[in-house]
């Protein structure tokens, strides 16, 4: 059976601010220290604006209950600390608009704020204590816009079982039986889903509103794991036959877009669209550009974002590092080990 864990880290991104909102807002007891010590390694949560212009940043520097947070701009490295916030554990992302949307906790009686503030000027343009509306701005949104999917869990697998189209009233649910996973596109109410035909996997894409279904992998003996990209236009396909392989098909007719690539696992590169993917093989990670077939090193990265013009942003340890499009680095955005007096520029 295919794995299906990486439906549920998408599914927790995707809900992690309406979890930290829910601690808050019905059982919050104050926030942990940094790592319980002084030498304790600094808390640390980025977001990249939809632009990819602005970096928001922010960390705990092993003081208990207190946070900062910083506003960087990608060109140039200028960063700003962000005073007109409340401090309490922010976590700070990027709404549609390019604004950033705060939201904060008081430490000592749990109570919430959400703001929206200016990445180019750090000033406030909005702000609400209200508690209902907080929970409606950050219960995790339909799937794409268009879907909302019902997930069920099975011992350590979340899958995604069933897709509703309020807007259309359609739906489309998995048959328990022989349907193994399901996944929703960015393109209104179309889904992919894999079924098993004797020992074998088919991969098939379904248009909700005709029910019409293309099989984009047949002869799926060796499929043991796929997923979209971002933009609804590839899957990447891993399968396991004599050697474990990956490979990108289009997500309309199945016909083959790049690869294979010797590989174990295989994600779509944050922000990359269907272009860049990561594969890991025997512990190793690589970045595969899709389009001019070059490979590289993703090296220690513990978690990256790609830019509109290729150019990559990425937390090494307790930095976050500006790199080129052939990865070289172009300058350090952030390091969470330096007192804020010596980021600021």
């Amino acid at each position: 059976m295919i794995d299906s864990s990486a439906e549920g880290r998408r599914a927790l991104g995707a809900s992690a601010l309406g979890a930290v909102l829910c601690l808050g807002l019905c059982s919050f007891g104050g926030t942990g220290s940094a790592g319980g010590g002084a030498n304790a390694l600094p808390v640390l949560d980025w977001s990249v604006s939809p632009d990819g212009e602005w970096l928001a940043v922010s960390a705990a520097r092993g003081r208990q209950e207190q946070y900062d947070a910083w506003v960087i701009a990608v060109d140039d490295g200028g960063v700003r600390e962000l005073n007109e916030v409340e401090r309490a554990a922010p976590q700070i992302a990027f709404d549609a608009r390019n604004r950033m949307r705060i939201f904060t906790l008081d430490s000592e009686r749990g109570t919430p704020l959400l703001t929206w503030a200016d990445p180019r000027s750090g000033a406030v343009l909005e702000g609400t204590r209200d508690r209902s509306r907080i929970r409606a701005e950050l219960e995790t949104p339909l799937e794409h816009g268009w879907a909302r999917v019902e997930q069920r869990r099975v011992g350590q697998i979340t899958t995604a079982r069933r897709v509703e189209w309020p807007a259309e009233r359609l739906k489309f649910e998995l048959d328990a039986k022989r349907d193994v996973e399901l996944a929703v596109s960015s393109l209104p109410g179309v889904v992919l889903y894999s079924r098993r035909v004797g020992d074998q996997l088919r991969l098939v894409r379904r248009e909700l509103s005709s029910a019409a279904e293309q099989t984009l992998v047949a002869d799926g003996r060796g499929l043991t794991d796929w997923t979209w990209s971002e933009d609804g236009r590839a899957v990447a396909v891993h399968e396991q036959g004599i050697d474990s392989r990956v490979r990108v098909v289009d997500a309309q007719s199945g016909a083959l877009i790049a690869g294979p690539w010797l590989g174990d696992s295989v994600e779509w590169a944050p922000g990359g669209g269907s272009r860049f993917l990561t594969i890991e093989q025997a512990g190793q990670r690589r970045l595969v550009d899709t389009l001019l077939g070059a490979t590289h090193d993703a090296g220690a990265w513990q978690r990256f974002r790609m830019l509109s013009d290729g150019q990559v942003i990425a937390q090494v340890e307790q930095q976050l590092v500006l790199l080129d499009a052939e990865l070289s680095e172009v300058r350090v955005l952030f390091d969470a080990a330096l007192p804020t007096a010596q980021t600021e520029r």
